[in-house]
């Protein structure tokens, strides 16, 4: 799949709540799948799972869909600068967003409404695996540089 410029953004303005969902859904059923074998018999789906997967896609989108669009401004910003989308050094820019990302969604949901220090771990962490992920995607998909994006 040759990743034109298009693409990318397109993948940038959707990948990132996408694969957080999908990250969250991952650790989910391990847990779900430990728990199966400790002898605790519920599991995830009983037949909702496809509806809370689509509802934790529109909150995924809801809380990190205007990071997804800074994130894609500052991401073709930086291309359009002469950042190498196939270099390490778009992959660091793209973690480090991912961090401030999740550091956004510890903001906006309140210092008091929980543990600060659990919130940075998990949105932070989530968002900085996220930002790599991302950055790692658009270095393996992106062409080599011909002259043109």
């Amino acid at each position: 799949m040759k990743l034109t410029r298009g693409k990318r953004i397109a993948i940038e303005l959707v990948g990132p709540p996408m694969m957080g969902v999908i990250i969250l859904l991952t650790i989910a059923e391990g847990h779900a799948l430990w728990d199966f074998t400790q002898g605790n018999h519920r599991w995830l789906g009983h037949g909702r799972f496809l509806k809370d997967i689509w509802i934790l896609f529109l909150i995924a989108y809801v809380f990190a869909g205007l990071q997804s669009i800074v994130y894609t401004l500052v991401m073709e910003w930086r291309f359009s600068a002469g950042l190498d989308p196939r270099g390490w050094r778009a992959v660091v820019w793209s973690t480090s967003l991912g961090f401030l990302s999740g550091a956004a969604i510890v903001a906006s949901y309140g210092w008091g409404r929980t543990d600060t220090l659990d919130g940075w771990l998990y949105f932070g962490g989530l968002g900085t695996v996220v930002g790599c992920g991302m950055g790692l995607l658009v270095k393996l998909l992106s062409p080599t540089r011909t002259g043109r994006d």
